[in-house]
């Protein structure tokens, strides 16, 4: 993704599904946030808010999907 279309505040799919592998690997919040560009704030409030997975393992699809599913009406009616 072109970093001038990247959202600042939001993490794509591709970016969920590259936290979900460096985490797999045992990487640290401050390591995947220097990786992918980001705040380690961003990477912890992600790991954070959208872990509960029935292993209890971050899964970066679900994540997204979730995500989507609480964002608000406004912000998806509007696209990408």
């Amino acid at each position: 993704m072109a970093e001038s279309s990247r959202s600042t505040r939001f993490l794509s799919l591709l970016e969920r599904q590259r936290v979900a592998t460096l985490r797999g690997r045992g990487l640290g919040v401050r390591e995947i946030a220097r990786r992918l560009g980001r705040a380690p704030s961003t990477i912890s409030r992600e790991l954070r808010r959208l872990r509960p997975h029935d292993r209890g393992i971050y899964d970066g699809d679900l994540a997204h999907a979730r995500a989507r599913e609480e964002a608000p009406a406004a912000a998806t009616a509007a696209g990408p």
